[in-house]
């Protein structure tokens, strides 16, 4: 067991900057052909007066029977709401504030080698809710809870969870809640060239129903799209397709080119409702673990439509 403690530090379009601390725990079993297993636990306040906890797993059980997928989060969380659908204009946001409790847990049983599938459970609740300012708030922005049950398949081939240079992995899930249906696919492939990665990435969600705000698919932030504020724009479905090349420079240093393009849509069926969207970007890595190869990530991004955000955080986007 590596347990691997590092004071955080960060900045996003989301939060400005931010500290506080994160501890890395890793294990890596006597079985070589099992894969390490990971989890992340974080707690940073940001310059916007925002109080962040965060728990993250990923668990593998002898000779990868099980898989265990969880994520824990707790917030006080001023954010800013830009209104619903794929053009809102920039000059509309609201500033709000919410208490927010996330949890996920995934339980994939392997059904044959790298393949596993499995139920879902999904928990969200934004409770305290109120505007900043005397500004317009939305009818939609009200406390709301939502709970889900559903279904997911995962395969999963890469050689390493935190920062793969071979394999392929695609997730997908349905998950029904009280309200609204929520599908997710997200595929990924990355291919060793000497001393770099080509990693690509296709993530696709469509809800159906009558989501609260906060549950319908989110453009941006530091996972999906970089260089677009995370629920700058919010919509029934979006797809995206992102390419990078990671290079490795001189020892622990390397650096990281990276863009691709995405679509939102407010109707599954109006296909003049999609909107296009590009983004486009460069970074830095630095190794802060040589085991485990995690890494510092510094990464810079500018988006369509004037939109770009500067990212601060450990690990890859994807």
């Amino acid at each position: 067991m590596g347990v691997l403690p590092l004071p955080a530090i960060g900045f996003s379009p989301e939060t400005r900057t931010y500290v506080g601390a994160v501890a890395l725990l890793t294990y890596s079993p006597v079985d070589t052909l099992v894969r390490s297993s990971n989890a992340k636990l974080e707690f940073n306040y940001s310059q916007n007066r925002q109080s962040i906890f965060i728990a993250e797993w990923n668990l593998f059980s002898p000779h990868e029977r099980w898989f265990i997928k969880g994520r824990l989060g707790y917030s006080l969380y001023p954010d800013q709401y830009f209104g619903i659908g794929v053009n809102s204009p920039k000059v509309g946001k609201t500033g709000f504030e919410s208490t927010r409790q996330i949890a996920e847990l995934s339980a994939f049983l392997k059904v044959r080698p790298f393949w596993f599938a499995g139920p879902v459970l999904r928990y969200i609740r934004y409770s305290d809710l109120k505007a900043l300012t005397n500004a317009r708030i939305y009818p939609e922005l009200r406390d709301a809870e939502i709970q889900g049950l559903g279904v997911a398949l995962l395969v999963d081939s890469r050689n390493s969870l935190l920062r793969p240079e071979y394999g392929r992995y695609f997730f997908t899930q349905f998950v029904v809640h009280q309200f609204h249906e929520r599908f997710q696919a997200d595929a990924r492939t990355y291919h060793r060239l000497g001393k770099a990665t080509w990693a690509n990435r296709l993530y696709l969600e469509q809800v159906w129903g009558s989501a609260p705000f906060f549950d319908l698919a989110l453009y941006g932030g530091d996972a999906i799209v970089r260089g677009f504020f995370f629920g700058r724009y919010r919509a029934a479905q979006l797809s995206t397709w992102q390419t990078e090349c990671r290079l490795e420079v001189y020892r622990k240093w390397g650096c990281t080119f990276f863009g691709g393009l995405g679509s939102l849509g407010q109707h599954p069926a109006d296909i003049s409702s999609l909107s296009l969207k590009w983004n486009t970007g460069l970074g830095i890595r630095y190794v802060v673990d040589p085991k485990e190869r995690t890494h510092l990530r510094l990464d810079y991004a500018i988006g369509s439509q004037g939109n770009s955000g500067f990212y601060i955080s450990f690990g890859e986007a994807f």
